[in-house]
């Protein structure tokens, strides 16, 4: 975590730990103070210039709240209601010449501590109120930039911070009903801002955007968003002259073997605007922080290390660390091997780097059961992907022989770990198109804590945990045995985060734009307001869209309802959220949902188990939408920002399956009857309810088996025309509740 050198400062002063004269000597160029007693200062009387929007005046507030409800707070609200375009409702601080030009050259910090809230039920997107400073051209002349912060609530009641011409950041863990501190840290040296709130970086580089504009402006200023933000304090700062930073600790160097992990670190006073670590002398990619981990050493990785600790004044470099590896002896080995019938490919994952002028040497393996080998891809270090054709069969049984390959010290594989065999999965629904399938049968214990999950189709999705290098050490779910019918399940707590995560380096089938999955789960509470634990998220690229499902306590969408939410969206603000309510928590679900960029469709589907006969809730939805294609990283558990202290699951998953592709309502019935099958013993054919939102009853047949037109497996038989029990027919509603108690 990164903290501004001003905020420590005035949080020490806050607390009357530090009463001596500041180490720099900042210029305090703007400032506007609402205070937390007395009255709320009017602006006007700090030196602020008012902007008056020029049409709609009765849409707009300007006034000073003394406090702010229960918060404490003063505060100077500014309120945009309006429907009207281009009007803007600000106050304005200008600068001269040499306020932007001494500005430019030392560094500054803009910071303002304010709530942001949404007008007017369901307005997400917003993005009306506004902090922003300016050059004018001035800094030095012809340069005009601008940076430009928007804060907005989402229609999930998310605080989304929008930086003009950068990132868009939804704030994961940061209460939009609260105060909080956000703030530009501008690197005289860099040219570039970080972008943090309550004292954490939330986006980093930040170069601003084109457009001359004359200093500070502040509350609500954009062209056609609505937006309501309620100011305490707004400042801007001119840094004074740095020094360089002084070290205090240098990192210290050691002997380790050939696949020891290795950690160095050291520590600096003073102002630090970046880290850079240096391996006899050249830049060591990543190593941007003041820790450097080498998590497998090889021989490469002796060398002498120094940290650089810089600031727009220059930079301090640590002592030298001479790290010694050990000559590598061992040989290497074969750790697992995966048969993948969606990727038509074998994974080979081993114990340590080979040499990969023969590990990438088709010739150099050996492969029965009835496939060619073609190609040989390096996934990782410690992984590769040999593809076959033709398609692996399920169930089929695969034996590998490695010849003359070798690790990077030369230690070829013995010959017993020369040869391994693996069987592709069979029994899972549509294996062809099956990207993930986690159960509690595919749980794997983890040797610091709780357990982890191996993809049981192949794929080699393998669900991870950060584990300690978050701040709640214990971030694995833990193994429910006998869980749900005698099958193992796993379990998520909320307030230890626990949460598992599919890296996008091998997530296998889940690129593109379409995908359908399904969870069989047991969420066991309802989630208070502002919480929204998160049972799935994808992250892919374009701008970190994402797609899911969570629940949330409910909104006027859904009647207040505590819902199912099947959502996707994009960081430009496309999104398409699918309410399924009302659910019962505390009880076995069968979940369905469908995200369709294609198409820009979600759909989601409810099943409670728990009653007979089974009752569904689903609903379809159509937006603006446009999904990334390359896969950054999949949660299941919670999301991945912030502390996830208000989107971590609390309950237990049986299974999680996930399908490349939308499929259709006859291929998603199959599937769903082979979990029904497997965790609730259900015998077909069966009878389920299904409620309308006018109260009125459906009654479907369902599990009615039919062949496929080659004969060669069954399919499910929807009845496609349900039979419709009106609401007022209490009698037949209830009749079929008792036969089915």
């Amino acid at each position: 975590m990164k903290i501004s050198f001003a905020s420590t400062l005035s949080w020490w002063a806050a607390l009357g730990c530090w009463a001596a004269a500041p180490l720099r000597a900042d210029q305090t160029v703007a400032a506007y103070d609402a205070g937390v007693s007395g009255l709320a200062p009017d602006p006007a009387s700090q030196s602020w210039v008012a902007g008056v929007p020029a049409a709609d005046a009765a849409n707009f507030q300007s006034l000073g709240l003394s406090p702010d409800g229960a918060t404490g707070w003063n505060a100077w609200r500014m309120l945009d209601n309006s429907s009207s375009a281009g009007q803007f409702l600000t106050w304005t601080r200008p600068f001269t010449e040499q306020e932007h030009l001494d500005a430019y050259n030392k560094g500054w910090n803009l910071r303002a501590r304010l709530r942001a809230v949404d007008p007017v039920a369901g307005n997400a997107g917003g993005n009306a109120v506004v902090l922003l400073y300016g050059n004018h051209s001035q800094a030095p002349a012809g340069s005009a930039r601008r940076f430009i912060l928007f804060l907005d609530v989402n229609a999930a009641g998310a605080l989304v911070a929008s930086l003009a011409g950068g990132p868009t950041v939804t704030l994961a863990g940061v209460d939009a009903a609260r105060y909080h501190l956000h703030e530009f840290e501008f690197d005289g040296a860099s040219k570039t801002a970080n972008y943090l709130v309550d004292g954490v970086v939330k986006a980093s580089g930040y170069a601003g955007t084109g457009t001359s504009f004359n200093g500070v402006q502040w509350g609500t200023g954009s062209s056609g968003g609505r937006g309501d933000g309620y100011w305490n304090e707004v400042r801007f700062t001119i840094r004074e002259a740095l020094s360089v930073p002084q070290l205090l600790a240098s990192p210290v160097g050691k002997t380790i073997q050939t696949g020891e992990s290795l950690t160095l670190s050291a520590a600096f006073s003073g102002i630090i605007t970046s880290y850079e670590w240096l391996k006899d002398g050249f830049p060591v990619e990543g190593g941007t922080g003041p820790t450097l981990t080498i998590p497998f050493a090889l021989a490469g990785d002796a060398a002498s290390y120094v940290l650089r600790a810089s600031n727009g004044a220059g930079f301090t470099d640590s002592e030298a660390a001479v790290v010694v590896v050990a000559p590598d002896t061992v040989s290497p080995k074969v750790k697992a091997l995966e048969v993948s019938v969606f990727a038509a490919r074998l994974r080979l994952e081993v114990s340590e780097p080979l040499d990969d002028s023969k590990a990438l040497d088709p010739a150099a393996y050996g492969i029965s059961g009835g496939v060619a080998l073609r190609t040989v891809t390096k996934v990782n270090a410690f992984t590769y992907d040999l593809a076959v054709e033709p398609r692996p069969a399920e169930g089929a049984l695969y034996q590998l022989s490695l010849v003359g390959i070798a690790d990077l010290a030369g230690n070829a594989f013995a010959e017993v770990d020369a040869r391994v065999s693996a069987r592709a999965a069979s029994g899972l629904p549509l294996m062809g198109r099956l990207a993930v399938a986690f159960s509690g049968e595919t749980a794997e214990a983890h040797p610091l804590d709780g357990v982890t999950w191996r993809d049981g189709t192949g794929n080699g999705n393998h669900a991870i945990s950060p584990g300690a290098s978050h701040a709640v050490t214990l971030r694995r779910p833990s193994l429910v045995a006998g869980g749900l019918k005698g099958r193992d399940t796993l379990a998520f707590s909320r307030t230890r985060q626990q949460f598992l995560a599919i890296p996008g380096a091998g997530a296998t089938g889940l690129d593109g734009e379409d995908f359908t999955f399904f969870i069989v789960a047991k969420p066991t509470a309802a989630p208070a307001a502002g919480q929204f634990p998160n049972m799935l998220r994808h992250q892919s690229d374009f701008h970190a869209a994402n797609w899911g499902a969570y629940f949330f306590a409910g909104n006027s969408a859904t009647s207040s309802q505590a819902a199912l939410v099947v959502s996707a969206r994009n960081g430009s603000g496309g999104e398409v959220p699918c309410f399924v309510n009302p659910v019962t928590f505390g009880r076995w679900m069968l979940l369905t949902g469908q995200v369709a960029g294609s198409t820009q469709t979600s759909l989601g589907r409810l099943e409670d188990r728990a009653v007979t006969p089974a009752e569904v809730r689903e609903n379809s939805a159509a937006g603006s939408l446009r999904l990334g294609a390359t896969p950054l990283a999949t949660y299941l558990g919670r999301s991945p920002a912030g502390d996830g202290s208000n989107d971590s699951f609390d309950g237990e998953m049986a299974e999680v399956l996930i399908y490349a592709g939308a499929l259709d309502e006859a291929e998603r019935a199959e599937v769903e009857l082979y979990l029904r099958q497997r965790y609730f013993a259900v015998e077909v054919p069966e009878i389920v309810l299904q409620p309308r939102p006018n109260g009125d009853l459906e009654i479907r047949f369902t599990g009615l088996l039919q062949h496929s037109a080659d004969l060669d497996h069954w399919t499910p038989l929807e009845v496609s025309s349900p039979w419709v029990v009106p609401a007022e027919a209490r009698l037949l509603r209830e009749f079929f509740r008792s036969v089915f108690p």
